[in-house]
């Protein structure tokens, strides 16, 4: 049994590709970009790989080159704006500049967490939380005029790595006639730090 206090979620929607016009060629690495000229999701504060970020004072992650960073509140600003919902837990997003796919970093001090719950993962259960909870966020959709989501299935079923003390799964779904991946990781350790 190992004391689990960290929880890093990450949720990559593909369907962020197809969303998004292209980034201007005056951003430069780890400076905030400017907002003349831009769509309001680029008028968010991002920063721009190489550097570094903090998670909400609890950990640090490295932003490589090729990616743009929003910390806490503009990464919930950044969901609202896309038709999704947030958790309230979001340390931050990380946005890949040419092919638009974004991660939400989370924080989850869920306590302890026994090896022997892995055996517990009931996929079928599983899949029909997110269904459930697909419903309840497309009323939420709906009212901003974003198509609804259909869960299609797993992509990815539930597993956890031993060696690494990770959980993962993914999820495919589709909206507006795009199908995409919503993928999870769960990063388990005693506590909050760097994460690279």
């Amino acid at each position: 049994m190992n004391p689990v206090t960290t929880v890093l979620r990450a949720l990559i929607f593909s369907l962020l590709c197809l969303c998004l016009g292209p980034l201007s060629a005056q951003e430069s690495q780890g400076e905030k970009l400017p907002v003349a000229g831009k769509s309001p999701l680029d008028r968010l504060p991002w920063v721009l790989g190489p550097t570094n970020a903090t998670l909400s004072g609890r950990a640090t992650v490295q932003i490589p080159a090729g990616f743009r960073f929003l910390p806490a509140d503009p990464a919930r600003d950044f969901l609202k704006a896309t038709g999704n919902r947030p958790s309230g837990e979001e340390s931050g997003l990380l946005m890949h500049v040419r092919d638009r796919w974004w991660v939400i970093l989370e924080f989850d001090e869920i306590g302890y967490v026994k090896d022997d719950e892995k055996k517990d993962l009931d996929a079928d259960k599983l899949l029909a939380t997110y269904r459930e909870g697909t419903e309840a966020m497309n009323e939420t959709r709906k009212e901003r005029g974003a198509p609804p989501i259909r869960i299609v299935g797993w992509h990815v079923a539930p597993n956890f790595n031993d060696l690494t003390k990770n959980l993962e799964w993914s999820v495919e779904a589709e909206s507006g006639g795009d199908r995409f991946v919503n993928y999870n990781v769960r990063l388990l350790g005693r506590k909050g730090g760097d994460t690279h």
